[in-house]
């Protein structure tokens, strides 16, 4: 064989073994243009001029190799061709590259894409969406799964650079940080009772100065004045000259007066004390005239009012000089209400909102007058509750209703009776009764004192919820003299109606229409902490109020139309808000998931719960808030806030508080979602089996008495004993009482419990040490236990520890007993 014919031999040898990876195109190459021609060649091979033709045929083979070789090599160059991004899986046969080039000259108008893409590809490389970049290229990551991935990529890897620019994250869990909480919540309320133990033992260092106590006894002064004083039996001097004489002796003993700005000017002569502070409450009823003398009496004043509630008025003095008994109620010409010592201070000096809203346990309470008067700038925290009989707000329309000479006594009736049903029915609820008139509400009070003589069951009853012991006795009001009074339950009789049966109420709704009667009905609507029950004999379309003016009229249209349709939609449900973080959102998600009905963003004024969970037996009420540690919380001005008021407040309207860390989430989300199913099933089978015994206790109620001998009546008890028993054991049988009370009841019966019998029995105890201390009484009421293995069991030990051992001794049944009324 000559040596060109193995020159062309080596070429067809060379060309055939390319470098690895282009094996496969090569053999495309070759299966497509040598074996069936050359084959047949080879094998007819059979002189030297048919070996010259095979060995020309390889050669021109080796040629169109080499060339197409060279040419790919040169677009590679040019290009810089990826092939495994052009090609997508690997290089393809001839076929494979040939349809791909056809595809992308028919696509020319694509290449500024492409080429866009390439460039972003290129500039990936190194950095972490490299192999998003990758995946989507290979068809493994669609592109609308792009954006996601990549907001996970980088959430996840800030996330694990934070952990290891802080090891200290490593260390920290949720368990410790609810730990850390708890002890703040308790610092906190121990340093406030530290902080008042502190100021009396600087008080008590103050001796009273003893005075003159020799002489005339017209010329005997402080503390020997005072002592003999005490001393009498009658024939005290008056006040004023005590306060003259004996000052600086009372301002030692008592360093703070609570007086109205007549008593001042009437008992504290000018110039013989001065007090550093006075705070003026309920200011917007203040004349500046009445209130100059109070402030020239002290270094510096705190002027506390609400501008949108009563003004300063005569309005009783004119109806006094005025108004006869039997004379029109549309006759009477109200003074001129004046401007107030609020107004006139906020016009000088700096002024401050308190925005946080606690009366209300119900959103529905407020609702109308943060949108109406306040402009929606409260800040009123979602109740747990929906608007069912015990919260929120009711309406009543009297149809037979008539008002004549300011009384509707149809509408009296109405009030009456349904003031009397309660008081027998929920004695464990405060209850006030307000009308728009004196006679309207002196008729209601005729009404329910005559059934009361009637019912001995309602007398007693009503005697009961009217003794001042109780904290928050029953009322009957007007109007005019309710601002500062709270109850649980507020019945409104709106009093105006027709004057005739079928006709249209007359326009004249006496303070109301005055140019501040709307600020009346601002005090009128904001009294309840549970519930409204509004009686009226007219409806919202009754009054028609005159365009641009009677803001007084108009608010009054408004607010019947509110309560008899609830058209502001203030229930707390999904508050169109998507929740504030993708934290908030992965657990919403994984609580959807496992079958919970979850609603983000719970609230409707200027505060939101970052999740709430439904409860299934009642889907208008909430069985938990979930709480994330996102820009809600970490936004939060003071620790106090957030830590303990904004969680305080929101356990006493009755929420279940479940948190959820970052820090835990980010290591174990299965095991967190875990954990808050588990709590969330415990607190859906209390909830269900509280109702299966509140069933229970109205079966048995139910039931006839059976009859039993009369006991021997017991002894009286003492004064501050909150029950018969006396001894400071109790057997275990002994049965407690139970349901009845709301928790802020419960409070203030603790509270009395603390400075009327605890105090008096330990005199020298420390406060900070004793059993009804603020932090210890706010672990009672959020723990409840009702006998000592719970309150072991239940309450913190640290608080256990820090306990006067005497007082839990003597005292911890009463309080077993009272935390026991609490209705769960």
């Amino acid at each position: 064989m000559s040596d060109a014919n193995l020159a062309a031999l080596a070429n067809l040898a060379a060309a055939k073994m390319p470098a690895v990876g282009k094996a496969t195109f090569w053999k495309s190459l070759v299966d497509a243009t040598v074996p069936e021609a050359i084959g047949k060649q080879a094998a007819n091979v059979s002189d030297d001029e048919a070996w010259r033709a095979l060995v020309a045929s390889v050669r021109s083979c080796a040629r169109a190799a080499e060339s197409v070789l060279d040419a790919e090599q040169a677009f590679v160059s040019a290009t810089g061709l990826d092939e495994q991004i052009w090609f997508g899986h690997g290089r393809p046969a001839l076929a494979g590259v040939a349809s791909r080039a056809r595809l992308a000259a028919a696509n020319a108008g694509l290449l500024p894409q492409w080429l866009d893409f390439d460039r972003f590809r290129r500039s990936s490389e190194q950095g972490i969406e490299r192999e998003l970049v990758h995946a989507a290229a290979a068809g493994n990551l669609s592109t609308e799964q792009l954006e996601v991935s990549l907001d996970f990529l980088v959430f996840d890897t800030l996330a694990r650079k934070a952990f290891a620019d802080s090891p200290i994250l490593h260390s920290i869990s949720g368990k410790s940080l609810d730990t850390l909480r708890e002890e703040y919540r308790s610092l906190d309320a121990q340093v406030m009772e530290f902080r008042r133990a502190a100021i009396a033992a600087k008080l008590v260092q103050r001796r009273p100065p003893e005075g003159r106590q020799s002489g005339l006894k017209s010329q005997i002064t402080e503390m020997a004045l005072l002592r003999a004083e005490m001393a009498k039996q009658r024939r005290h001097i008056p006040i004023r000259q005590l306060v003259a004489r004996a000052g600086q002796a009372l301002q030692s003993l008592k360093p703070c007066f609570m007086m109205g700005p007549l008593s001042v000017a009437q008992y504290i002569a000018p110039g013989s004390l001065k007090f550093d502070l006075v705070i003026m409450d309920e200011a917007s009823q203040m004349r500046p005239e009445d209130a100059i003398g109070a402030l020239a009496r002290g270094g510096q004043a705190i002027i506390v009012g609400d501008p949108k509630q009563l003004p300063p008025t005569s309005f009783f003095d004119r109806i006094a000089e005025r108004v006869g008994e039997d004379e029109d109620d549309d006759e009477i010409t109200l003074a001129e209400d004046s401007k107030s010592i609020l107004e006139l201070a906020s016009s000088i000096f700096d002024q401050r909102m308190l925005r946080w809203h606690y009366r209300s346990r119900h959103v529905a309470l407020i609702a109308f007058s943060n949108r109406q008067f306040y402009k929606d700038e409260l800040i009123v925290f979602p109740s747990p509750a929906g608007q069912a009989d015990r919260f929120g707000i009711g309406w009543s329309f009297i149809a037979d209703g008539i008002t004549t000479k300011g009384v509707n006594p149809v509408e009296a009736r109405a009030v009456a009776a349904a003031a009397a049903k309660f008081l027998i029915e929920q004695q464990s609820r405060s209850l006030g009764v307000v009308a728009m008139n004196i006679k309207q509400a002196q008729r209601i009070a005729d009404e329910l004192a005559a059934m009361a003589d009637r019912d001995p069951v309602l007398a007693k009853a009503l005697a009961e919820a009217e003794n001042e012991a109780s904290g928050e006795p029953f009322f009957i009001k007007n109007l005019e003299n309710v601002q500062g009074d709270e109850r649980d339950v507020i019945m409104i009789s709106v009093t105006y109606g027709p004057a005739s049966s079928g006709g249209r109420p007359p326009q004249n709704f006496g303070p109301v229409n005055q140019e501040t009667g709307w600020r009346r009905l601002n005090v009128l609507f904001t009294r309840a902490k549970e519930r409204m029950e509004i009686f009226s004999s007219m409806r919202s379309s009754d009054i028609l109020p005159k365009e641009g003016t009677d803001r007084g009229p108009r608010s009054l249209k408004l607010f019947l139309e509110y309560a008899g349709t609830g058209s502001l939609g203030v229930e707390p449900v999904r508050s169109g808000r998507d929740p504030d973080s993708d934290f908030e959102d992965a657990v919403l998600e994984g609580l959807r998931e496992l079958n919970f009905d979850c609603v983000p963003q719970v609230g409707v004024a200027n505060f939101f719960l970052d999740i709430g969970v439904r409860d299934p037996s009642s889907p208008g009420e909430f069985i938990a808030a979930i709480e994330c540690d996102g820009a809600a919380y970490h936004s939060e001005k003071s620790a106090r806030d957030r830590d303990r008021l904004r969680q305080e407040i929101l356990e006493n309207l009755g929420w279940n508080i479940i948190r959820i860390w970052s820090t835990d989430w980010f290591r174990n989300p299965d095991g967190e979602l875990d954990r808050v199913c588990r709590e969330l099933k415990g607190l859906i089978s209390e909830r269900e089996e509280t109702r299966v015994r509140r069933v229970q206790r109205s079966a048995v109620s139910e039931q006839p008495a059976a009859p039993v001998a009369k006991e021997p009546s017991a002894p009286p008890l003492r004064q501050g004993t909150l029950f018969g028993d006396q001894v400071t054991g109790r057997s275990a049988a002994t049965k407690r009482p139970s349901g009845g009370i709301s928790v802020e009841q419960a409070r203030a019966k603790l509270i009395d419990l603390r400075e009327r019998t605890i105090k008096e029995r330990f005199p020298d105890a420390d406060p900070a040490s004793g059993l009804l201390r603020k932090s210890m009484l706010d672990e009672l009421l959020k723990k409840r236990p009702t006998d000592m293995d719970e309150f072991r069991n239940m309450v913190r030990l640290d608080l256990r520890q820090n306990t006067d051992a005497a007082q839990v001794k003597e005292f911890s049944e009463r309080v077993f007993d009272i935390v026991a009324e609490i209705d769960a």
